[in-house]
Formats: structure tokens, sequence, C-alpha cells
């Protein structure tokens, strides 16, 4: 017994199945967790090893290569990548996608474990992380206050940090922007060197003389004590009167000891205020949009606290808003693709009963989707949710089918009974068969796991395809049991308009299969048509959308005066404040040091702005002072955000000079490039740093080694940690260091005074001599190899033309060897995930050609309703350079569903016309019968889903909702040029492949009779 047979003959059984499927989907849907991304572990680890106050290139050689080295045999290692900087090293890890993450950050620890006795002293934490979808932020905000930084920073570190990390579900809040108190202390020169005191035993005796541990036990009284020797420190008080040297010196002699905020090195502004900006991270099984709603609870109670007047918080990211906007997109295209369904139908077929059962059937497909996402263990994400919406103008296509082959039934006189009952099983195996073939166009994305973009679509896929198991099955049970109900009235004879347009459907439909030849011959024109087209469609990774947060990098030379840039940067805020409302400005954050920084500008959100947002943020640009020397560029973000028209040219060789050199020379040549600007090295800007070279003879002469001479120096110039004390609840740094006017000059640094092996002072210019050198700011490594990059935003060409552009110019580049170019990342994974999305294209073509013969039983058929698939593309080819839509991993995406999707209509309409065959009509009689038959549901289901996908591909033109535009027009036009092209070719196609495998057979018939 099929479903529709068992719902007729079990309504009552079949109407309980259908309300406990709505009410556990209900229930599901109050445990389905909220998400941003899929909970997604990326085959990626990360090292961080901080190491302060030293030179890129001490960083690379003390940390950089021996960690990189005990690395180097780790299991399933793919890339190894590392950046080498003032303040230590960071190793970015990527394996196979086979690798066991676990397993992998086992053995991680384990080498470093080995190589830890290798490094230097002033390593004392090495960081290993992973990253996994979920592992984001939910609130990141800026807290600003007009006041001193030390009111702002107890403000943000003893009242906000703990009133938010006292809300349940939140698992950290991070503060960054202000370093804490630490306990300097400054040395005298003069003392020190009357005092003979050696900073680097100085640090030593510090390190030893803070310390506390538990040595034993003992028994006395009949008890057990434990016996602990105290040590530690615990305020810098304690720290000046530590003696050194025995009683008679304490540190306090000849330095200064104190409890205050380190220089500052970095600022952060909010509409020209001081800030500091705080990250807020949930529990792994909190609930975002609860916690979300928790923060900016609390976010209103500080503010309006009179006694935190003048306090601002500037909530500039906010992931349950996002979740909360895509929630209500999906409600809203619900609602609309409901809407439009019901006007779809009732349009076709003028009757308000028909409108009702498809107004029932959306919900309860829609609620029971919940159910089957609940038991596959898919989250409410934004990938789940886009997969929901672009399902919902899909789910009343099987539902249409059925319904207007029941009402077809009924207008031929049988009863209520009989017309849900023929009715249903009619088109049973068509919309069956059309189903899976959607369905099936997801099983390539298998082929996609070992690709991030891949495993974001998995979720995707999944919806979809639980969406459409669960419309199926409405419309083989809900759909037949309501029908039998509602449709016990004589049905309406059909419209007038829908009996024009079977009237002349039928003469085009008899005009193609008597002028085949000539139906043939326009097919042809159509596809090199659009062969045309889409040569001139540009390709890119990921589309580009415009965004209301603009981001601007300021890179500045080496040695630019600080105070000119501060002011420099505080005039530019003042400007744009200013100007917020002809720029059309909510906020302006800034962050930079001595190196450059970032201005990020908030423009007003869509509905409240009237000016494009590219024209606002090329004005904000060009308010910037021309300054010589300094850079101000825009930069795009990348990944499921936005693309970025910017491209990268990677060097990898040993030299660094050689390195530099060529990257010069491709710079040169890019520059020559038309549509090719901002061009830039990470080579350019150097850092200049005295470096000393230790006279062995000299220095061995008073009993010092280059070491010594080493840790001496660091010991008083470096502003490394030397020692951590508790104090005021928390760990305070202790920082060693001459005071600042005794690190002035190269003089001072010469006269420097060293402790021979006699305990006589000796300059340190009487042992080493002191050179002034310019290195590089950071050193990036790629498998072991230093590797320099080559930058440069490019005009609206694509990434694949300017792709091919760099690869022509640069083919002729000599290097020598051992030196190798390439294009960057981003290109090279817009190749993979090209290659890939049409392979997987290829596979669900396949998988759809291995279904319908099948179901056919026929190898030629498929053929028949396949040659929809390029019809297809002519609509994708005009609608993409209509709305100048790029060809991009979200653009394939919508082809490969287009693929399951085009071919339904035929699956409906050839189905149909075997059945008609079979009855016993003749092979030209069935086709124009079948079409005439057909002609209604496959508009009314085109329709259906081509007006529920308008709101994804056209209704938001901005943010994270808009990057998937490219996927809506892509069906959308595909589909629409296909319904066209399907009614009106397909049965001659029909018939000419009848035709061949008719002539097959008698060729084979002959063969095996003669």
């Amino acid at each position: 017994m099929n479903l529709p047979a068992f719902s007729l003959k079990r309504p009552v059984t079949t109407l309980m199945i259908i309300v406990s499927l709505v009410v556990l989907g209900l229930v599901s849907l109050s445990r389905l967790s909220l998400d941003m991304f899929p909970d997604i572990s990326f085959p990626h680890l990360w090292i961080r090893i901080p190491y302060p106050s030293s030179s890129p290139e001490e960083v690379e050689r003390l940390i950089t290569m021996p960690v990189e080295e005990a690395l180097g045999t780790i299991n399933n290692l793919k890339t190894l990548r590392s950046t080498s900087s003032s303040d230590g090293a960071n190793v970015s890890i990527e394996f196979k996608w086979k690798a066991n993450i676990d397993e992998a950050m086992l053995e991680i620890r384990e080498a470093l474990d080995k190589v830890r006795g290798e490094l230097p002293d002033g390593v004392e934490n090495i960081y290993v992380y992973r990253f996994q979808s979920t592992d984001r932020p939910i609130v990141r905000c800026n807290v600003s206050m007009a006041a001193g930084r030390e009111q702002l920073y107890d403000l943000v570190d003893k009242v906000v940090k703990p009133r938010l990390e006292r809300i349940k579900g939140v698992a950290n809040v991070e503060l960054r922007g202000l370093a804490s108190k630490e306990i300097r202390v400054d040395l005298n020169d003069n003392l020190v060197k009357a005092f003979r005191v050696n900073p680097y035993l100085l640090a030593r005796s510090l390190r030893t003389g803070n310390f506390d541990l538990s040595v034993g036990k003992i028994f006395f009284g009949g008890k057990r004590f434990t016996v602990r020797t105290l040590g530690e420190l615990s305020n810098h008080l304690e720290v000046m009167r530590l003696p050194v040297k025995g009683q008679n010196v304490r540190v306090g002699d000849f330095s200064s000891v104190t409890y205050d905020f380190p220089e500052e090195k970095d600022f952060q502004h909010v509409d020209n205020e001081r800030a500091v900006s705080l990250r807020i991270f949930k529990s792994s099984r909190a609930n975002i949009i609860d916690v979300s709603r928790r923060v900016n609870e609390v976010f209103d109670e500080l503010r309006n606290d009179p006694k935190l007047s003048g306090l601002r918080i500037l909530v500039y990211y906010d992931q349950s808003r996002e979740i909360v906007n895509s929630l209500r997109n999906l409600r809203q295209a619900g609602i609309i693709g409901a809407l439009l369904a019901i006007g779809v139908i009732f349009f076709f077929l003028r009757k308000l009963r028909s409108t009702l059962i498809i107004a029932i059937s959306i919900p309860t497909s829609v609620i029971t989707t919940f159910l089957l996402m609940y038991f596959l263990g898919v989250s409410m994400n934004i990938i789940s949710i886009t997969g929901l919406a672009l399902a919902s103008g899909m789910l009343v296509d099987n539902a249409v089918v059925v319904l207007e082959s029941i009402y077809s039934q009924r207008q031929k006189g049988m009863n209520s009974y009989e017309a849900a009952l023929k009715g249903s099983e009619r088109v049973y195996v068509a919309i069956t068969a059309a189903t899976l073939t959607t369905i099936i166009v997801f099983v390539p994305l298998i082929f996609l796991s070992t690709s991030r973009f891949g495993l974001f679509m998995k979720d995707f896929g999944l919806t979809i395809s639980t969406a459409l198991v669960a419309s199926l099955f409405v419309a083989l049970t809900l759909i037949p049991l309501l029908s039998e109900r509602l449709f016990r009235s004589p049905p309406k004879e059909r419209t007038r308009f829908v009996l024009f347009l079977e009237r002349n459907y039928t003469r085009v439909i008899s005009w193609t299969l008597n002028h085949r030849a000539v139906s043939v011959a326009m097919t042809v024109v159509l596809l090199l048509f659009s062969i045309y087209l889409a040569k001139g469609i540009k390709r890119e990774y990921f589309p580009q959308v415009p965004d209301r947060t603009a981001y601007y990098r300021l890179e500045v030379p080496n040695g630019y005066p600080f105070e000119k840039l501060k002011s420099l940067i505080n005039d530019y805020e003042k400007r744009l404040v200013a100007e917020k409302d002809r720029l059309e400005i909510d906020n302006v954050s800034t962050y930079f040091n001595r190196r450059g920084g970032t201005v990020i500008v908030f423009f007003r959100e869509a509905d409240k702005r009237k000016q494009d947002i590219f024209k606002l943020q090329r004005k904000v640009k060009a308010m910037f002072p021309v300054t010589p020397g300094l850079k101000f560029e825009m930069s795009q973000r990348r990944g499921l955000h936005g693309g970025s028209m910017g491209v990268t040219i990677e060097i990898t060789g040993r030299d660094r000079v050689v390195l530099a050199l060529i990257a010069d020379r491709i710079k040169d040549i890019l520059e020559g490039i038309p549509g090719v600007e901002d061009v830039a090295t990470d080579t350019e800007e150097g850092v200049e740093e005295a470096r000393i070279k230790v006279q062995r003879d000299l220095a061995y002469r008073y009993g010092l080694s280059p070491l010594v001479v080493a840790r001496t120096v660091a010991s008083a110039y470096s502003s490394r940690p030397v020692t951590r004390i508790d104090a005021e609840g928390k760990e305070v740094d202790v920082v060693v260091q001459y005071r600042e006017s005794d690190r002035a000059g190269l003089g001072r640094l010469n006269d420097m005074y060293l402790l021979g092996s006699k305990g006589e002072p000796i300059p340190l210019g009487a042992v080493a001599k002191v050179e002034i050198t310019k290195g590089p700011s950071a050193i990036t490594r790629e498998n072991r190899r230093r590797i320099v990059k080559v930058t440069a935003n490019t005009d609206r060409k694509g990434m694949a033309v300017m792709g091919k552009i760099l690869e022509k110019r640069l083919s002729t580049l000599k290097l020598p060897q051992g030196y190798n170019w390439r294009l960057g990342e981003e290109y090279r994974l817009f190749r993979e995930s090209e290659q890939q999305s049409w392979f997987a294209i290829a596979v669900a073509v396949l998988l759809i050609y291995m279904l319908m013969a099948s179901l056919f039983e026929s190898l030629l058929h498929p053929f028949t309703i396949m040659s929809s698939i390029p019809f297809a593309f002519i609509g994708v080819a005009i609608v993409f350079r209509l709305t100048n839509t790029t060809l991009n991993n979200i653009s394939m995406l919508g082809l490969m569903i287009l693929s399951g999707i085009v071919v339904n209509n035929g699956i409906v309409l050839l189905h149909h016309v075997n059945n008609l065959r079979a009855e016993g009509l003749s092979r030209r009689d069935a086709l124009i019968t079948g079409g005439k038959d057909r002609l209604r549901p496959i508009l009314m289901a085109a329709l259906t889903t081509i007006l529920g996908l308008v709101p994804i591909a056209f209704g938001q033109s901005e943010g994270r909702g808009a990057i998937w535009a490219p996927m809506g027009k892509a069906v959308i036009g595909g589909l629409t040029a296909s319904t066209f092209l399907t009614l009106v070719l397909i049965p001659m196609f029909y018939s000419l492949f009848d035709d061949v495998s008719r002539w097959l057979k008698g060729v084979w018939r002959f063969a095996v009779g003669g």
C-alpha cells in the first residue's frame, strides 16, 4: 500500500502522524542550538611563543627555526607557516584532512617539550591552540570614556568585566587595548656603576627571591604538618627592600621601584575618545540569543548607572543580531513564499480551498524539517537557515503537482475519493524521482568535504534535503487527505487564461514537432549565444558584497615621530566625527601604535542611508591628509562575509636581501599593469636596530663570554618581565630596565658597564662594537623557507582574468636557483574550489542520469530531460550579465542545485507522456496531450520556486545575507529559461531520441539477425 492510499484509508491515523510530527518538530525547534556557523573543526593548529623586546631575526634564529625543526616530523603535516616579529613567534600548522587533530595536538606538545631546553630563558610560555568555527566571540565592543588611562582601566577591569563574567553562559571576557599595571625597577646607570651591580644577576636574584616551595612534612604532637618555605614577594615595596650583594645594598638603593602602568605603546579610540575593547565568549552549550540578550542588558544598566556618567559602550559586532536577522529573513522569505504560492495557486485554480490546502502544507513541511534537523545534529546557523530559506521556495512544488493532478481528475468527473487516490498515484513516481534528483545533487558535496567551503555547505545540503523529504511526505499524505475532504463540490472549469495558454501551447508543440531541424538549429543558436555571454562573466573566489563596516589600514615608515602620528590620527578622527551626518557615519574606531594602525568606520544601516556605500567609503579615504611616507589604504574583509579584489604574489627563498630585490622587480611589473593599484611589498619598511658584535678576544680577556654580554645587556634594556608576583589578587609583572634617560643614544649603550670576572667595571664598547642597521619588521616563513609577499588591489576584472594576466607577465621573470614565485593563497583556493565545483556538478549530472535511466528503463530518454540543463545555463548567463554577477563559490553552488531542479519539469512531463502512450495514445498525441495536461502544474511549481527565491536573490543589498544573492540569481535565471524551453523543446527532443532509439534497435536486430 502506497502513502496516498494509506492516508485515504486511514485518515485518523494519518492525521495523528502529521500532528505528532508537528508537535515533535516544535519541541525540536526549541532545542536546536543557535550558532553563527556550523560546528566545524578545521585541520589547523596554532602556536604562540611570546618573546617581547627582541628582533625578528633573533626570534627566527632562536625560536622559530628550532620549533620548525621539531615540528617537521609530525604526521600528516601539510603546510608549516611561521611569522617572527619583535614580540615573538607565531606558527600555523595545516594538516591533511585525514589527520586526527587530537592526536596531532599531543604530538605537537611532545615535540615542543623536547625543544623547550633549546629556547632562550626569556621564553616563559608556549601556547598551543586550535580553532573551531564556534570558537568566536559572540560580542565585540569598545568601551570609552573621557577620562585618564588609570580611571578607564580600573572602571573596565574592576566594574565592567566582572559584571559580564557573572552572566550565566559567559565563558570568558577578554580585555584589550590597555596593559595592566606592572612593577618597574628603573635602574640608575650611575648608581648601578657605583654599587657595581650586574643587571643580569639582579634579574636572577629577583626570580630566586620570589619563591614559595613545599619542602616536606613533619609530625608533631601526633599530627602531620606540611612544611613550606615562604619567599614570595607581595608588593613593590618588598621588591625595593630586597637585598642585593649582602644586607648593605638593596634594590631601592640604585633604582626607582614603582607600581604603575607601563609606557603606552598602543592606542584605541572611539569617536576620538580613549577606549578599550572587550571580546565576550559564550560557553559551549549556552544559547547565544539568551547570552547576548543578558550581555546587552548589563550594558544598558552600566550606561544608565549615574556613577558611570560619560561611559560609552559601542557594540560593533553581535552574533545574535546576525542570527536573529537571518531568522527574520527566513520568516519573511517563508511568508512571502507562502503568499506568492497561494497567489499562484489561486490564479491558476481560482479555488480558495486549494489555497487553504497549500497554506496548511507549507508550515507542516517546515516544522517537520526541524525534527529531522534535530536528529541529524544540524544546528540553526546562517548556513542551515539559508538552506531553509532556499527550500521554502521549493516546498510547495510537490504539493502543487499532487493538488493539480487531483483537481484534474475531479474535472474529469471522478468523485473526491477516487480523484485524490488516482491523482496522487499518477504523479507518485514522478514527484518522488523529482525530489530525489534535487537531493542527489548534494551527494557530491561529500567530495568537497576536504575544503573549508565544502564543510560549511554540509549543513546547507542536509537542511534542503530534509526539507524536501518532509515536503514529499506531506504531499503524498496530507494533500490527498485534505483534497478528499475539501474537493467534494463540483470543480470549476479551467479559467480562460489557462485555456488560452493551453490552446497556444499545443500549437507551439505541434510546430516544433513538425520542424525538428529548425528547432534544433534554434537551440544551437541559443546555446552559442549563452556561451558568448558566459565569456564576459567575471570569476572570483567569493562574491564582493557591500558592507557598512569599512576598514582602513595605515602604514608608517620606521622612525616616524610618534607624537606627530598621534596628532595626525587625532585630527583625522575629529574631522570624521564632525562630518558624521554628511558621511552617514554611526561611529569611528581607531587602533594605532608606532608601526601604524587601523581605522574602522561604521556607516549607517542600509535603510537609514541615502548614499551609495562605495562612494562613502571613497570619501572617507579621501579625507585622510596626503602625507609623504604614509600609506592609507582600504582593506577588504574576506571569507563567508565577502570576497576581495586584491591579489598577492608570494616569493620563496633563503636570503632576505635577494627576496627583497625580487619583490621590488615584481612590484615594478605590477605597477605597469593597467587596473592594478596600491602595490606594496612586506619588505619595504625595515626596522632600524642596534646590533652588538662581541669581540671575543677582548671579552675573554675579562672573563666574559658573548652569552654573558648578551644576558647583561638584555637585562638592562629589555622590557621582558623577569618574574611575577601576586599583588591585588592577580599576577603582576616585574620589569627590570635602565631608566629611559639612561637608554637614550648609542653613547649610553657603549658606556654601559659590564662586570668582569674579578668584579671590575668594563664598558660595553671595550669588548663589543655597536652598529646601526635596518632589519625586517617581521619574517614570514613557509615550510622552513622565507617568503615575502607583493600585494595589490585590482579593478573589477575578476580574479581569474587578473590571475592569467599576472601569470603571463611574470612568466618571463628569471629568478636565481632556489627562488620561486607563485600567486597567493586566495587565488590558489579559487582555482581549487572552481575545479572541485565543476567536478561536483559533473558527478551530480551523472547521478541524475543514472536515477532517470532507472525511472524510465531507458538509456536514451534521460538525455531528453537532461537537455534542459544547458537550457538553464542560458538563463543563468543572461541574468548574470544583466545584474553584473560574478561566477564564484556561491553561484557555483546555485548551478549545482539548479542541475537537480531543472530536470523536475521534464520528469513530470515525460512520465505522464509515457503513461499516456501506455494507455494507447500515439506518440504525437501523447506529447501534445501530456504537455497540455502538465502545463499548469509545471508553471505553478516553477513560479512558486522562482518567486520564493526573490528575497534571497534581491532582498538584501549588503551584509552577510547578500552573499547568497548569486545563488538565488543562478536558480531564478536558470529555472526561468529551462521551464520555458523545457515546455517547448522537450517534446521535440523526446520524439527525436525516440526515433534514434528505434533506429538503434532496428540496427541491433538486423545485426543479430544477420
